[in-house]
């Protein structure tokens, strides 16, 4: 037991994880990334995958914005290891409308927390310009994504 602590200890990080790419769905009331490519750790190359689920929708709406409710899920692997595997608190979703009328989304998690190591974080998430459209459209391009450990 001492031993598998000792692999979890090392394999957290403290910093920034940066991804792009992938896609957001609409899963039902729920939003789900199942694999954002990792890009920077800490501003410097790296190899990885985010993937991220939200708790299920508490209030407002996919298309124009709302909140999820806490209970999701967020994973980090960096460079071969699971760096962080958590819950998510609640979180706000937000359509941006841009001056030409077209929009992107943004979701804000203000807490990650790890249930083993109680390690925390906290998660930002921007998509890709979608367009005029009127809803959310499942499989829009992650535009960028970071995850602070503290």
């Amino acid at each position: 037991m001492l031993f598998l602590c000792s692999i979890l200890a090392f394999a957290q990080i403290i910093g920034d994880v940066t991804a792009k790419g992938g896609a957001i769905s609409a899963l039902s009331s729920t939003l789900i990334v199942p694999t954002a490519p990792v890009l920077f750790l800490n501003g410097v190359a790296a190899t990885g995958s985010v993937s991220l689920q939200t708790g299920t929708l508490a209030s407002g709406s996919i298309n124009i914005g709302g909140t999820f409710g806490a209970g999701g899920t967020c994973i980090v692997n960096v460079n071969g290891s699971t760096v962080f595997s958590g819950t998510t608190s609640d979180a706000q979703w937000t359509r941006v409308t841009l001056a030409n009328g077209t929009h992107y989304y943004t979701l804000a998690i203000p807490t990650i927390t790890d249930p083993i190591s109680k390690q925390t974080g906290l998660v930002v998430l921007q998509t890709e310009n979608v367009g005029k459209t009127a809803t959310f459209p499942s499989g829009t391009p992650v535009f960028a994504m970071d995850v602070n450990l503290n």
